[in-house]
C-alpha cells in the first residue's frame, strides 16, 4: 500500500505465531519510527513518526486513532507518563518533548495540514 507522499512498505506489522508470518495492522502511515506497548496494558500501543503525527491502539493494534494535540512533523518516541496513566510524552526528533492526554485532546487546535 502506498502512503500519500508516495512511499511502499513501511507501517506496523504483527505476528501472533513467533515470527512464521506477519501482517500490517497499521497503514495510515508508512514512516513509523516507534512503536510503544504499554507496560501496565499490553492492549494499549503508541506508535509515531514522520508524517506528523502519533497514533493510539486500545485493542493490540485492531484499530488506530490519531493522538490529536500532537502537532510535531517527526514523532520519535512515545512515553506512557509513570505518575499519571490518562497522559503521555512524546519526544521529538527536534529535540522537544510534548505532554498531553493519552487519547489525546479533542479540543486541539490542528495546525498539521493532513490527507
Amino acid at each position: 500500500m502506498a502512503a500519500p507522499d508516495g512511499a511502499m512498505g513501511g507501517g506496523v506489522y504483527l505476528s501472533t505465531d513467533g515470527g512464521a508470518a506477519w501482517r500490517n495492522i497499521f497503514k495510515d502511515s508508512q514512516h513509523v519510527y516507534d512503536v510503544t506497548v504499554d507496560a501496565k496494558d499490553s492492549k494499549v500501543i503508541y506508535n509515531s513518526g514522520f508524517e506528523g503525527s502519533a497514533y493510539r491502539s486500545v485493542d493490540r493494534g485492531a484499530t488506530w486513532k490519531r493522538i490529536r494535540g500532537f502537532n510535531f512533523k517527526w514523532g520519535h518516541r512515545v512515553i506512557p507518563d509513570p505518575a499519571d496513566r490518562s497522559k503521555i510524552y512524546i519526544t521529538t526528533f527536534g529535540g522537544s518533548v510534548w505532554h498531553g492526554p493519552a487519547a489525546g485532546d479533542p479540543h486541539a487546535l490542528e495546525d498539521m495540514a493532513r490527507p
